[in-house]
């Protein structure tokens, strides 16, 4: 999904240099290092309202965290920043959400050190799976524990919807239902762990020209009356049949119609037995749910040849945890 600075009218407002209010004393012992994994993120539901004025989308949609992840090391330095990357393709410049994050948290504090940053790429990159996003709530988190800062949520949140539209799903994980941009989160409780196999085309697709195509092809309906409503109560129930048959995508059209391989790619984990199939956000990822963890990897095996990667994932899972 796609960024945009908020204003937040009903929120106290920090200013530069201004101590956030801690949520409780430091009373734990000073770390120096601290790893975090931050874990990717799937629509397994998305539906695309008419664009604004400001030219983005209101959006509702079924997010959930699964087990595809980045590793983020944190360590304090005397002072600024710093980032080191392992991993496909990515390069450690300042557009980097980690050092976004970094940046975002210590503009509203004072007399901070600074940090290092060692980022290990588990989650494929420019995918539509939210990693970049991931990292920077690790980072956010991180950086709190780390300095010490003990922040209430609702500041975590404030910051992390400026850093970017996913930044604030991605703190906790789970399954939720994002609106808005996809930041305003609401509880989408699911039963049971789903096992997904995400298979990922070899071309990439950005997210403005899927929104473009989409608006060009006259898909675009208003929101009200709209609700994953199914897939919410599918969710609860933990009926894998109701949530595959539940799965949709808005964007998928525009997407197909830019890239047909992709409708290819859908249709071939569809024949190879997956309950259901969708492409995840503006693609170029499809998630196909397995009846479990064994037809998992039968289904992966069979739709390996047909895509650039295919991973095998559980969900859901917390956004960010630390060890």
């Amino acid at each position: 999904m796609r960024a945009i600075m908020p204003e937040f009218s009903d929120l106290p407002h920090q200013t530069m240099g201004e101590r956030l209010p801690s949520q409780k004393p430091p009373t734990d012992p000073p770390r120096t290092v601290l790893r975090a994994r931050a874990a990717a993120k799937v629509n397994l539901a998305l539906l695309v309202g008419t664009r604004r004025d400001d030219g983005f989308h209101e959006v509702v949609s079924v997010m959930q965290a699964v087990g595809l992840w980045d590793d983020l090391e944190v360590a304090i330095a005397a002072e600024g920043f710093g980032l080191e990357v392992d991993g496909e393709g990515l390069p450690p410049d300042e557009s980097n959400l980690v050092l976004v994050a970094a940046r975002e948290l210590a503009r509203r504090s004072l007399d901070l050190p600074g940090a290092r940053f060692r980022l290990r790429k588990g989650i494929p990159v420019s995918a539509g799976l939210g990693g970049g996003s991931a990292d920077g709530a690790a980072a956010l988190l991180a950086l709190d524990k780390l300095w010490r800062l003990h922040l209430p949520s609702v500041n975590l949140h404030v910051m992390a919807t400026e850093i970017g539209s996913d930044v604030p799903f991605c703190l906790s994980g789970g399954s939720q239902v994002g609106t808005g941009r996809g930041e305003r989160l609401g509880p989408a409780p699911a039963k049971g762990t789903l096992w997904w196999v995400v298979a990922i085309d070899s071309e990439g697709l950005g997210t403005a020209p899927v929104y473009q195509r989409y608006d060009e092809l006259g898909l675009a309906r208003p929101l009200e009356g709209r609700w994953p409503s199914e897939l919410v109560e599918a969710l609860a129930a933990g009926d894998v049949e109701r949530v595959g048959a539940s799965l949709a995508n808005d964007l998928e059209p525009a997407a197909f119609d830019l890239h047909p391989a992709l409708k290819a790619g859908k249709d071939k984990l569809l024949e190879a037995g997956a309950v259901g199939a969708v492409m995840s956000g503006s693609g170029p990822t499809l998630l196909a749910l397995a009846r479990d963890e064994e037809h998992a990897g039968q289904l992966a095996g069979a739709v390996r040849p047909a895509f650039a990667r295919v991973e095998v994932a559980r969900g859901p899972v917390p956004g960010v945890t630390f060890g």
